[in-house]
């Protein structure tokens, strides 16, 4: 049926703070791989796509099948509020620090809403495009819209009188340049006002600094400095180290940055979501840096708590890490003082020494090696042999 809205716009001179979070994570964060089902499909509904959690760890959900926005307050197990929205396409979802909350909505106009807290009202801020996925609203009033089928990112300032969007990114047709984005998905605005993309049609993640146009790949495809490999990525967060962590929808993995780069966090073997082909969406960390997401394909939010507050070597999967920065172990071997750390049957590290020039490199056939306080995981070349010197750690 078609949405008919009386359009007219809300000024808010305020400039409110930062409303999600970026946790102070550990130099080498771990979470527990068997997460925990935080709301099933009888809570959420079918197909939830975003998940929010802000500075007070309000857990918030829009349910475009319940036509309803759930919300989990004082770090309840239950919901403790639902709020009816009776719209329809209700999509994206973004939470101010005042809790006012924004998404859009419209079969044929659409619109981004807002529901005033303090009034327990909703009203209309104003129309945006018809293709827009998901939005953001940065610590100066202006909100930021991926159009995934126009291959663009919009701008409008809310404090202006102007109706007008700016196209921030794009040409309105798809491309790999690094003007070019195909099929945006999620975005994330620093408080410097950089603006990360998730560039999911082209398997990375752009970095555009404020003011310019030219994007810099900061992970995944054309990287000049990521290993890593995305497929399809359609969330982006950062840590208060301003580390990336995204959403690999299509690997169905959530993936961290960290001192020693890239690794694989969430979702890295067949048997960490128990659960049959997910497919996420959106994530969001609380304060204590745990991880929500969103499982659409499930229906279900899924909730992963960050386990360790320290930074030692320990027993790690080899799954986990995404390659190495440089070309053999051989040649850090050579240098006498790299650790290393060889990966057994059952993917545990043990100390080896290395023994040069061996016609065969014993199973397994990889190795962990500790450079500069990071663990690099790397194939095993051929002329390598590996004697276990120690018990495992």
């Amino acid at each position: 049926m078609y949405n008919s809205y009386i359009f007219f716009l809300i000024f808010n001179y305020e400039t409110l703070a930062v409303s999600l979070h970026q946790p102070n994570l550990p130099s080498s964060p771990v979470w527990n791989l068997n997460g925990i089902i935080f709301a099933n499909e009888s809570i959420v509904g079918a197909k939830p796509m975003d998940v929010f959690v802000d500075t007070k760890n309000s857990i918030y959900v829009l349910s475009k099948d319940k036509k309803q926005i759930i919300v989990w307050h004082n770090n309840s197990i239950n919901p403790t509020q639902n709020i009816s929205a009776n719209f329809e396409r209700l999509s994206s979802l973004f939470v101010r620090s005042n809790g006012d909350i924004y998404f859009i909505a419209g079969l044929h106009i659409r619109v981004l809403m807002r529901w005033i807290s303090e009034k327990n009202s909703f009203t209309i801020i104003t129309n945006v495009s018809p293709n827009c996925a998901e939005i953001f609203i940065d610590i100066n009033d202006r909100f930021y819209c991926s159009v995934t089928a126009d291959h663009q990112v919009l701008r409008r300032n809310m404090k202006s009188s102007s109706t007008n969007e700016i196209v921030v990114i794009g040409r309105n047709e798809l491309g790999s340049d690094s003007t070019q984005l195909h099929s945006p998905w999620g975005i994330f605005v620093d408080v410097n006002f950089d603006l990360f993309v998730a560039d999911s049609g082209n398997d990375r993640i752009q970095l555009f600094p404020l003011g310019e146009t030219k994007g810099i790949t900061v992970a995944g495809r054309q990287s000049p400095h990521s290993i890593i490999e995305l497929d399809y990525p359609t969330g982006v967060a950062l840590d208060a180290k301003k580390y990336l962590f995204i959403v690999d929808a299509k690997n169905n993995r959530i993936v961290g940055e960290g001192p020693c780069g890239f690794r694989c966090i969430i979702g890295c073997d067949g048997n960490s979501f128990q659960f049959n082909e997910p497919f996420l969406n959106s994530m969001s960390f609380d304060s204590f840096g745990n991880i929500f997401h969103t499982d659409s394909r499930n229906n279900r939010i899924l909730k992963y708590q960050l386990t360790n507050i320290s930074t030692g070597l320990a027993p790690v999967e080899a799954n986990h890490f995404m390659g190495s920065d440089f070309s053999t172990p051989a040649d850090l071997a050579l240098g006498g003082t790299v650790p290393v750390h060889c990966v057994d049957t059952t993917q545990l590290c043990y100390p080896a020494i290395l023994f040069m020039n061996a016609p065969t490199c014993r199973l397994p056939s990889f190795l962990l090696i500790s450079f500069s306080g990071c663990l690099r995981f790397v194939p095993c070349p051929a002329n390598l042999f590996l004697e276990p010197v120690g018990p495992y750690l």
